[in-house]
């Protein structure tokens, strides 16, 4: 067991800013989808403890905000969670092949990997789902003693804890789901027979578009950038994933924060500056959180970006043997990437006309 440790140890080490980023992002994560949660359920209680009816429509179309905002930001995570498992497998398999390669067995392995699963995402999980827990709690009060709103319905110290439990443990197994996923297909049938079945999914399409007149017309720049493309599909796909769903947390931060930007206020007189005061605390702090949240999913994409303009260095070096210039070299790239910015752009309009459905 101290060797396991001691192996954990040393690989989290090897990768210290990525393991620290990651933990810091899983742990943002569990702190507002536990806050949403808690703090969507506590509004509707505060709602029906208003009696002033225009400010019972604000807190109405807060309360309902805040529910569609879990559950996008809750699709959202489960895309982000996707991709960090999806690079944490690929950089697990390497020094799992080193370890392999001088008698590390698969008991030990294993061990290895459940243990840095649990230092880099376990525990930052409960820790941003608990302290969301109370931060909900704190907001709920501080809301119904500036406005003199019965308190009554909602979440006690108990069943706030209890919930910010529950959500720590669904996005502690959706990360075990997509750690294990890839293992699990590992195991069926040996090493040839997973290259032949993947080669036999892929080798019609791909035969069929290079051969395709709408192939031949393109410049041999986007040519050669579209076979880049096909070859290094998993890493764009999870490129172009990193960016939708960083789009998305911008699309529905602002569409949430209208909801305070347009806020009707007709309450007592006596009230009025403490509404304002309130609304005004509660963008800032929104504001800051889905800013935190972006901020993850931009510096999240720039690593992998560079990992992949590392990756296709040695292409480069290739185009340049061959004769090509540096431009055109350039113009390659520009045109690889064109097509993942293209398709994600897509992607992400038509999230933003579902969005804009939900929270209309």
């Amino acid at each position: 067991m101290r060797t396991v440790l001691r192996l954990t140890v040393a690989k989290i080490r090897a990768h210290i800013y990525r393991s620290v980023f990651q933990s810091g992002t899983v742990a943002t994560t569990a702190f507002t989808l536990s806050f949403l949660l808690i703090f969507s359920i506590n509004a509707s209680a505060l709602r029906a403890g208003f009696k002033e009816s225009h400010f019972t429509n604000f807190l109405s179309k807060m309360a309902d905000a805040l529910g569609t905002s879990l559950l996008l930001v809750g699709l959202i995570a489960a895309v982000s969670v996707f991709v960090y498992m999806r690079i944490w497998h690929e950089n697990g398999e390497i020094f799992s092949g080193r370890l392999a390669s001088v008698g590390a067995n698969e008991g030990q392995l294993a061990a290895i990997s459940f243990v840095e699963l649990t230092v880099i995402y376990l525990v930052p999980v409960f820790v941003g789902a608990s302290l969301g827990a109370p931060v909900a709690g704190l907001v709920t009060g501080w809301m119904s003693s500036s406005l003199s709103i019965s308190a009554t319905g909602v979440m006690g110290v108990t069943e706030a804890l209890f919930t910010s439990v529950l959500t720590a443990a669904g996005l502690f197994a959706l990360i075990l789901i997509f750690a294990l996923a890839p293992t699990s297909r590992k195991k069926r049938g040996t090493v040839i027979e997973r290259i032949k079945r993947h080669n036999k999914d892929e080798i019609g399409e791909r035969h069929g578009y290079r051969n395709s007149r709408t192939f031949r017309n393109m410049p041999p720049e986007k040519r050669l950038a579209k076979k880049c493309v096909i070859y290094y599909k998993s890493s764009y796909s999870r490129i172009a994933a990193m960016l939708t769903a960083t789009l998305a947390y911008a699309v529905v931060a602002a569409l949430f924060l209208k909801t305070f930007l347009y806020a009707d206020i007709d309450v007592d007189t006596t009230l009025y500056q403490e509404a304002l005061s309130m609304i005004g605390r509660l963008f800032g702090f929104f504001l800051g959180l889905f800013s935190l949240l972006f901020l993850f999913g931009v510096i999240q994409l720039a690593y992998m970006i560079k990992l992949q303009n590392k990756a296709r260095e040695q292409a480069y070096n290739v185009y340049r043997s061959l004769g090509m210039t540096e431009r055109e070299i350039k113009r390659t790239a520009l045109c690889e990437y064109r097509s993942i910015i293209a398709w994600s752009i897509i992607a992400v309009v038509f999230l933003a006309i579902v969005i804009f459905g939900l929270f209309s």
